[in-house]
């Protein structure tokens, strides 16, 4: 998807526990995740996660599953009622 996020959030955590915090961002139906370079830059290569029809909402990470890795959870309109997305 291309474009950019408007009417969403972002979200700070060490995805790939390297020590280095990474970035979470959400908008426009979609969520990206852009890894930590370690020296103040971030991977131009995102990974991004479609969540269609997810909109004005907000994202952050928690461990939902306590296997000590952490996981993307969000909150938004779907159709004009708010409902969670997990990813």
């Amino acid at each position: 998807m291309n474009g950019g996020l408007y009417y969403g959030g972002v979200g700070w955590g060490d995805y790939d526990a390297d020590g280095d915090v990474d970035v979470l961002v959400s908008g426009n139906a979609e969520v990206r995740v852009y890894k930590n370079n370690g020296n103040g830059t971030f991977d131009p290569t995102q990974l991004t996660v479609s969540a269609a029809g997810f909109i004005e909402g907000d994202v952050t990470w928690g461990d939902y599953d306590n296997d000590g890795d952490l996981d993307v959870v969000g909150i938004g309109e779907h159709g004009g009622s708010e409902r969670p997305l997990h990813l």
